[in-house]
C-alpha cells in the first residue's frame, strides 16, 4: 500500500502509515452530519478526498493540485443532491453521487496504487 497518511475531521486527525482497516473504518465513519471528509495523502500534492457519507458520497483525486478526476456514474441523472462535505452544504450533480461501496472501492485502488480506479468513471473536474 502506498497511502502515506489519512487525514479525518474526527479524533485521530492524522494517521501515519495506515492501514486497510483503517481505510475502511475512516470511509464507513463517513455521516454525513459530523463526519464529512476524508482526504488519502499519498504524496504532497497526490491525495483523494472523500466526502458527505449516508446518503450519498463524493469522490475526488488530484495528483498535483491542478488537475482533478471526480468519480461519477454515467447516465445517473437527476436533481442536484445536497450534501455536507468538510462542513459545509454543496449542491452536486446527481451522477457525482455515489454508494458506499463504490467510494470504498475508489479508495482502495488509491491506497493499493494511488491511481484513479479504471473499472470506474472518471471526469476531469
Amino acid at each position: 500500500m502506498i497511502l502515506r497518511a489519512i487525514n479525518q475531521e474526527c479524533e485521530p486527525h492524522r494517521i501515519e502509515h495506515p492501514s486497510l482497516d483503517d481505510l475502511v473504518k475512516a470511509v464507513q465513519a463517513l455521516d454525513g452530519r459530523t463526519r464529512t471528509l476524508v482526504t488519502l495523502e499519498a504524496g504532497d500534492d497526490h491525495h483523494m478526498g472523500i466526502g458527505g457519507g449516508g446518503s450519498g458520497y463524493i469522490v475526488y483525486m488530484t495528483v498535483d493540485y491542478r488537475r482533478f478526476k471526480n468519480l461519477v456514474i454515467t447516465g445517473k441523472t437527476g436533481p442536484k443532491v445536497s450534501l455536507i462535505c468538510g462542513g459545509q452544504e454543496g449542491e452536486f450533480a446527481a451522477k457525482q453521487c455515489v454508494d458506499l461501496l463504490t467510494a470504498q472501492r475508489a479508495a482502495d485502488t488509491f491506497a493499493n496504487d494511488g491511481q484513479a480506479d479504471p473499472t470506474l468513471n472518471w471526469e476531469d473536474g
